[in-house]
């Protein structure tokens, strides 16, 4: 039976070697919905063989703990790689060969030395090593604590709302592979003393605790889909292309990466500049995502970065792989730059950028994305944009503005800061910050900074994402927006579970997955009203 299960194994590990492949030449929805059930699988099955097989009954320890090590630096690997992808404006697989290295040599060097295992434990006669261990008992004893100390830093930071900062933004979203990551290291902890019935029983503890805790962000969303389907199917219909994701999630896009088609695209152009000192001399820049498709107009999206008012910029600050994913889905996507004040309480800690930061108000910033519609009117003809379909998207305080935008576009009020001959339909906003900007010392209009009060009965539809753990944007600010808005108006927020804010910035994580599911099919009901 012990050589049957190992025999398993070896051959599911040889499935997912040959499975990147076939995603790659092959493209097929039956093989990558088994490609995401097979892989985590087969991790579970090495780590289960490692600990009955290998640590229990044949007592061997140097091979196994090769295939420990090599997949918990494999899985960071992956993560790495994929972050670095997300900061690379190209999407061409010849210039960005180096960072898909790191993801693919990641996901084999697991797989690769999982088959090393595999074979060395059907002939662990001849070949286990068993490792003396009671020299470095201590060391290891001190390593494996602080291992222990990181996995609870990382959970507690999963599950409170606990101001972290960035680490916030980045550890929610990725607990899946650090739910992964627990097993190895808790059999790591494990081999360091064999023999010691404290490390046995601490070792499962620690693995059985921690691997549950760090997989139920995932599993709460991915239970939460149905309720989803319904209420968005509900209120915005049933939306069908050929080019939308087909699953909510994908453990292979997770691990892999999600496929970007080449689009064109074109950076650092000046659609504003102060030369006579009105606005202390700011220029203004956007970037452009193109579809390579010459001949018709299309769709326009025009992303608005956050950064708290005070920083933040386009490009790798603004979810770049985003605008990329939907230049290349058809859309001709903008991506700006507005002015930064200085006035805020948070302008003390941030760096000045050159050419932005002034003494500005909401209204200002409001005022040069304004200046932006009127540049794209003007130029719509060089980059294939149809301005008569146009979604504003933002996150965070670019979300408060291009609500902000959305809802005063047509206001008598503020009409003549736009070009009106840009029709917006529909609007993203991402943990958009409603009303916090004056509570960190920023002027404006009070509705500009508070949208909620430009609500009236003909608003274009919203789509929200939030998080229930967000530290900066309380979700009872967006149910409150919600439910004016929906009075008269389409809206529909997803509230994502144990997220926090910003926790889409790994574009392959499982929030970031199931919204994009949504925002595709969001966009396409806007502009096709």
């Amino acid at each position: 039976m012990r050589r049957q299960i190992n025999q398993i194994s070896l051959l599911l590990n040889i499935l997912c070697i040959i499975y990147p492949i076939l995603r790659i030449y092959y493209p097929n929805q039956i093989i990558e919905i088994i490609a995401t059930i097979t892989i985590p699988l087969t991790l579970l099955l090495n780590y289960f063989i490692v600990y009955l097989y290998n640590f229990k009954r044949l007592k061997a320890y140097k091979y196994p703990r090769i295939f420990l090590k090599t997949s918990i630096i494999g899985l960071l690997m992956i993560i790495a790689g994929n972050f670095l992808k997300g900061a690379s404006y190209s999407s061409q697989i010849k210039q960005t060969w180096h960072i898909w290295s790191i993801i693919y040599i990641g996901y084999y060097s697991i797989f690769i030395s999982a088959i090393y295992n595999n074979i060395k434990t059907l002939g662990y006669n001849k070949y286990f090593i068993k490792i003396n261990n009671s020299k470095k008992n201590i060391i290891k004893n001190l390593i494996s604590l602080i291992y222990i100390l990181m996995i609870i830093a990382i959970t507690i930071i999963t599950y409170t709302k606990i101001y972290v900062s960035t680490i916030e933004m980045i550890i929610p979203e990725l607990s899946i592979t650090f739910a992964i990551i627990t097993i190895p290291l808790g059999l790591l902890i494990y081999s360091t003393n064999p023999k010691s019935e404290i490390n046995k029983k601490i070792s499962v503890i620690f693995i059985i605790i921690f691997s549950i805790l760090l997989t139920i962000p995932l599993i709460a969303n991915l239970t939460n889909i149905n309720k989803i389907d319904l209420k968005f199917s509900n209120t915005f219909g049933n939306q069908q292309n050929s080019k939308f994701r087909k699953v909510h999630f994908s453990f292979t896009d997770y691990l892999l990466g999600i496929k970007i088609p080449e689009i064109e695209i074109k950076k650092d152009i000046t659609y504003y500049k102060d030369t006579k000192g009105y606005e202390n001399n700011i220029e203004l820049k956007f970037d452009a995502y193109i579809p390579k498709n010459k001949n018709k107009e299309n769709p326009v999206i025009i992303r608005i970065h956050g950064g708290s008012w005070v920083g933040g910029n386009k490009g790798f600050y603004n979810m770049l792989q985003i605008n990329k994913y939907f230049a290349s889905q058809g859309y001709t996507v903008f991506d700006i730059q507005y002015g930064l004040t200085n006035t805020s309480i948070f302008s003390k800690n941030s760096e000045k950028i050159k050419n932005r930061t002034g003494n500005f108000t909401i209204d200002d910033m409001i005022k040069h994305i304004g200046y932006f519609t009127k540049y794209l009117e003007q130029n719509k003809q060089k980059y294939n944009a149809d301005t008569s379909k146009v979604i504003i998207s933002g996150g965070s305080s670019g979300g408060q503005l291009a609500t902000a935008i959305a809802l005063s576009y047509e206001n008598e009020k503020y009409k003549n800061w736009y070009d009106q001959n840009i029709k917006i339909k529909g609007i993203i906003p991402l943990y958009p910050a409603y009303t916090i900007a004056s509570k960190i010392g920023i002027e404006g209009e009070k509705e500009l900074i508070s949208p909620e009060k430009l609500i009236n009965k003909n608003n274009i539809p919203i789509l929200i994402y939030q998080g229930t753990k967000d530290t900066f944007v309380p979700e009872e600010i967006i149910k409150q927006f919600e439910k004016k808005y929906s009075e008269n108006n389409k809206i529909m927020t997803i509230y994502f579970p144990y997220s926090g804010h910003a926790n889409d910035i790994y574009f392959e994580g499982y929030y970031n997955q199931i919204f994009l599911y949504y925002m595709e099919r969001f966009i396409q009901y806007s502009i096709s009203k």
